[in-house]
């Protein structure tokens, strides 16, 4: 009975050390991922504030949390420590409870994400000559993702920004130099900021999605083999316990049949 409950646990524990090692690979993969979003568009958080929604924060979170547990998982398994294995069960569970709440709070949010990030974009226009940090944004948007304004370049018109002159004859306004294509600025760019950045969004919550559903389906697995490696040390170290309490019982069984049959002879 032994021999089996041991050969099922190593089973298991195998299994776990390959899910927890999957764990550890997605878990830097997904940290990677986020940190390359964060530096690329680091200074494009600002118009999502009002949102609350940071998509490579939660990514970069994710694959934290991913690589915390993997470890958590094996350091369990190696020492068969049930206390450990539940208690990364537990960890699991609360973390795909976190992932899920995060997805459908991220689905929620980017459904009305466009209009809401048009209007932090405007107001930013409105504060790009009093707020530094507002015009920091607003240039890096338009530096990196080559574009100008919110819809197109015109809207700059109403805030008489200080930077590159366009005139059309009957129109002439300014543009921030952020616009310019080059140092001359012969060709501004023309496109609106709000698509391409609504467009980096979705694709970030998108990702950060689909990482977390994957994420979730192999936390599934991993909690039931958890539990399973849990239940199988527990009935191993019970049988052991077992084997041992009867191997002593049979041992003093002997050592009193010995010591009567010696008082036996001595009486004769």
């Amino acid at each position: 009975m032994t021999e089996v409950l041991g050969f099922g646990m190593k089973c298991i524990k195998c299994l776990l050390f390959l899910l927890n090692f999957t764990f550890l690979f997605i878990g830097i993969c997904t940290v990677t991922i986020g940190g390359i979003i964060l530096v690329n568009y680091n200074n494009f958080d600002i118009f999502l504030e009002s949102f609350h929604l940071k998509p490579a924060q939660f990514v970069i979170a994710v694959g934290a949390l991913t690589i915390g547990t993997s470890f958590i998982g094996c350091f369990g398994a190696s020492k068969r420590s049930t206390l450990i294995i539940n208690i990364y069960a537990l960890l699991l569970f609360l973390i795909l409870l976190l992932e899920v709440s995060l997805c459908i709070m991220t689905l929620v949010f980017r459904c009305d994400i466009y209009d809401g990030l048009g209007d932090n974009l405007k107001h930013g226009m409105g504060e790009y000559i009093n707020d530094s940090g507002t015009k920091k944004a607003w240039d890096a948007v338009q530096t990196n993702l080559h574009c100008c304004g919110v819809n197109n370049s015109y809207e700059w018109a109403r805030y008489h920004v200080p930077g590159h002159v366009i005139d059309k004859g009957h129109l002439e306004y300014t543009i921030p130099f952020s616009c310019c294509n080059d140092r001359h600025c012969e060709r501004p760019y023309t496109r609106g900021c709000l698509k391409i950045l609504h467009h980096y969004t979705y694709q970030s919550t998108t990702i950060f999605i689909y990482i977390s559903v994957g994420n979730a389906i192999v936390k599934m697995f991993a909690i039931i083999l958890a539990r399973m490696l849990a239940k199988a040390i527990r009935q191993l170290k019970s049988q052991r316990e077992m084997e041992r309490q009867i191997n002593m019982q049979e041992q003093f069984d002997r050592d009193v049949t010995t010591t009567n049959t010696f008082s036996n002879r001595i009486q004769y």
